[in-house]
C-alpha cells in the first residue's frame, strides 16, 4: 500500500515537472509575438501596392463610394483576400451573401462572387445604397453590414471601420 502511495506521489512530481517544463517551452515560444505583428503589419502595408488595392479604388471610384471606406470594408471582411468565404456563406473580398447580391439585381452562379472585381462589383453597390441611406458614416457602413432596412444607428462594427477608413485616408494603408 506504501509503494502505491510513493509511485502515485512520484508519477505526480514528475507530471508537474513536465508541466513547470512546458511552461518553459510555452514561454520561449510566446516570446517572438512581437516580431510576427510587425511582419504582419509589414504585410498589411504592402496590400496597399497589390492589384487588388487598384481594383478596389476602381470599382470604389465607378460606384461613388469613398475610397477610404471600400479599402475599409474590404480589409475589415477579408483582410484583402478575394477567396475568403465567412460563416453562413459570405463569399469574397466584401463577403457578400448570394442572396443580398440577388437583391441588388445579381443574376450570375453564386460561385461567380469569388471573382474579386463581380465581388466588389455587388458588394459597392451593396455598401453605395447603405450610404445613401445612412451617409458616409458609422450609421451607413453599419447599415451595410446589418442590412440596409435596418434602423440606421452607429455600431462597434460601424465605428472599427470608419477607424480604419481614416487611417487609409491618412497614410494610404488600410489597418486597424
Amino acid at each position: 500500500m506504501n509503494f502505491s502511495r510513493i509511485t502515485l506521489a512520484a508519477i505526480a512530481a514528475l507530471s508537474l515537472a513536465g508541466c513547470a517544463q512546458t511552461g518553459v517551452q510555452t514561454a520561449a515560444v510566446a516570446e517572438p509575438a512581437p516580431a510576427a505583428a510587425k511582419a504582419r503589419n509589414n504585410t498589411i502595408g504592402k496590400v496597399a501596392r497589390t492589384p487588388v488595392h487598384d481594383l478596389v479604388t476602381k470599382v470604389a471610384e465607378r460606384k461613388q463610394v469613398p475610397v477610404a471606406l471600400a479599402h475599409a470594408i474590404v480589409r475589415q471582411e477579408s483582410n484583402y483576400n478575394p477567396s475568403a468565404v465567412g460563416r453562413g456563406g459570405p463569399l469574397g473580398l466584401t463577403q457578400i451573401k448570394c442572396q443580398t447580391a440577388r437583391g441588388l439585381g445579381f443574376k450570375g452562379d453564386c460561385s461567380q462572387l469569388k471573382d474579386a472585381e463581380t465581388n466588389l462589383v455587388w458588394g459597392l453597390e451593396h455598401l453605395h445604397r447603405a450610404i445613401r441611406r445612412g451617409g458616409a458614416s458609422c450609421k451607413g457602413v453599419a447599415l451595410h453590414q446589418m442590412g440596409l432596412y435596418a434602423t440606421p444607428r452607429c455600431t462597434a462594427y460601424g465605428s472599427e471601420v470608419m477607424t480604419i477608413a481614416a487611417n487609409f485616408s491618412r497614410t494610404g494603408v488600410a489597418s486597424k
